[in-house]
């Protein structure tokens, strides 16, 4: 006695009549309009930090409550270094983290990595 059969068990995924997978959402479309999105941002953050320079070197009164200009200048300088250091940060490591993961996987799907 033979148990059921593929087809049986799982309806549509075999076979001269299997229904073919429906497409939810293009993914190319949205890959392409996450990375719009990125670049906005990025150049966004890129003026705002531009004009807080400009500000902070046009206007010779210019500086944190609290603070003197000298120490205002360092904690500027700071946000530079912190913020240039995200964007390092938030670009490099997720590829560098996904190409650890592919090392493991086949090397078809391996190729697949470099491709954008």
């Amino acid at each position: 006695m033979s148990g059921p059969s593929t087809l049986e068990l799982l309806p549509g995924t075999a076979g001269p009549d299997a229904t073919p997978p429906l497409a939810v959402c293009n993914g190319r479309i949205e890959i392409e309009k996450a990375r719009r999105t990125k670049k906005f941002r990025d150049l966004f953050d890129g003026v705002m930090l531009l004009a807080l320079d400009y500000l902070f070197l046009s206007w010779p009164g210019a500086h944190v409550p609290f603070l003197n200009r000298s120490q205002s200048l360092t904690l500027l300088v700071a946000l530079h270094v912190v913020l240039i250091g995200y964007w390092i940060i938030s670009r490099e490591l997720p590829p560098w983290r996904a190409k650890r993961i592919a090392a493991t996987w086949a090397p078809e799907e391996r190729g697949r990595m470099g491709r954008h």
